[in-house]
């Protein structure tokens, strides 16, 4: 059975999420929908034929971080890990800006368009500002439906 990333119009399924949803979702299990968030996007633009980093970028302090937290309980005070949460920073804000730049080079060879998602709010809200950017509500704000091709 071969799961679908994509609506059919081939967005992720997430981006018809409004981000109030999102910003929720995220505050609710805190933070761990952020994460799965990220992967899932960095699949799909993956599954586009773009780089794996953004997957790779993603799936490393997720990973981290779910081998880190029982460790932590069982050795608290860890010099190791406190160094490895500066690391899964970094990498989370790389990963950030590399699925923004895999989206836009996709948009711009695939559909001809100049996707707008903007380094300062991708800084600052990483994942949900990327998702949000992806919404087709914000893609008819900005009068682009029609340079998508999209079906009706």
């Amino acid at each position: 059975m071969r799961y679908q990333l994509e609506d059919d119009y081939g967005r992720p399924w997430t981006a018809t999420v409004s981000l109030g949803w999102l910003t929720l979702m995220a505050v609710l299990t805190c933070g761990i929908a952020a994460p799965i968030l990220g992967i899932y996007l960095s699949l799909w633009i993956r599954r586009k034929g773009r780089s794996v980093w953004p997957l790779v970028y993603f799936s490393l302090p997720f990973a981290c971080f779910m081998v880190s937290y029982p460790l932590g309980k069982l050795l608290p005070h860890s010099f190791l890990l406190g160094d490895l949460n500066d690391w899964v920073g970094l990498i989370w804000i790389a990963g950030a800006f590399a699925l923004r730049h895999e989206i836009q080079r996709y948009y711009k060879e695939r559909e001809g368009w100049d996707i707008e998602i903007r380094p300062f709010f991708t800084l600052i809200f990483s994942v949900l500002y990327i998702n949000y950017c992806l919404n087709p509500v914000t893609f008819s704000e900005r009068g682009a439906a029609t340079t998508l091709n999209l079906r009706k």
